[in-house]
């Protein structure tokens, strides 16, 4: 598992290297979000093309994730999320709350 920051001057972009994303690891992108948002860019992209699954609680953080960001006018977005992921995420609605690309 390995998060890879590569940020560019408009926006922050987060790559998830892992096939399952765990508590660990949203607790590590909540860490890195929390750290890079001080740089005021406007967007947070977390790209998840090679995650295949996600557990409850990194929903859970990922929706805490995107409130956090909301309260300081920023946006969190999902992007290259594999078709079955999308599928699990507006099949509980995290879609409606959370932008998936």
């Amino acid at each position: 598992m390995e998060l890879v920051d590569q940020s560019s001057p408009q926006k922050i972009l987060i790559v998830v290297e892992a096939n399952i994303l765990e508590n660990n690891m949203a607790v590590a992108i909540r860490d890195l979000v929390r750290k890079l948002i001080q740089e005021k860019k406007r967007h947070v992209h977390l790209n998840l093309s090679q995650v295949q699954y996600l557990d409850s609680a990194s929903i859970g953080m990922l929706l805490f994730v995107a409130k956090e960001l909301k309260g300081q006018a920023l946006e969190l977005h999902l992007d290259a999320v594999p078709a079955t992921l999308k599928e699990m995420l507006a099949s509980s609605f995290v879609d409606r709350v959370i932008k998936v690309h």
